[in-house]
């Protein structure tokens, strides 16, 4: 195998590495498009469950008012109370971890990245280097047909001479 052979491998390896990178940068933007799509989802289902809470709170003490009422009820009324904040902190975890979870996607969005311009940057300087490579070639085979003719001119004129 040749050196420039050898050369337009590794260029075309380094191009599908490349082409693998802008692969794994595309499906990371889908990944992160996902995450933010949770953190809107669970974000809504959070303020969803809290104005509902309040509103449920708020009827429940509104019925408590003027009314005398046992400790049964105020107990009761207490524990559907802290079900509603348990339901809210529940759903505010969600967020919490959807969060998190595009953190983490953005971050590996950005490693992606990082590494495809790594790729790209090793593809272009030997796509470079096989087009330098090629364009010596081509002038070595004008160079050398130039000859030829010469030599052959030469010859004739000599045979004619």
């Amino acid at each position: 195998m040749s050196t420039g052979n050898g050369i337009k491998q590794l260029a075309e390896l380094r191009q599908r590495r490349e082409k693998r990178a802008l692969d794994l940068i595309i499906a990371q933007n889908e990944r992160c498009r996902i995450a933010e799509q949770r953190v809107v989802v669970a974000a809504a289902a959070a303020a969803q469950q809290l104005a509902e809470a309040q509103m449920r709170e708020r009827r429940l003490l509104d019925s408590l008012v003027g009314h005398i009422v046992g400790q049964a009820a105020v107990a009761t009324m207490q524990l559907r109370i802290e079900r509603f904040a348990l339901e809210t902190a529940n759903l505010l975890a969600d967020v919490s971890k959807a969060e998190a979870e595009l953190e983490s996607q953005r971050k590996a969005y950005a490693a992606a990245e990082a590494n495809f311009h790594v790729h790209r940057k090793a593809s272009e300087k030997l796509t470079l280097l096989v087009q330098q490579q090629d364009r010596l070639q081509l002038f070595r085979d004008l160079t050398l047909a130039e000859v030829e003719d010469e030599d052959r001119g030469a010859a004739r004129a000599k045979q004619a001479g």
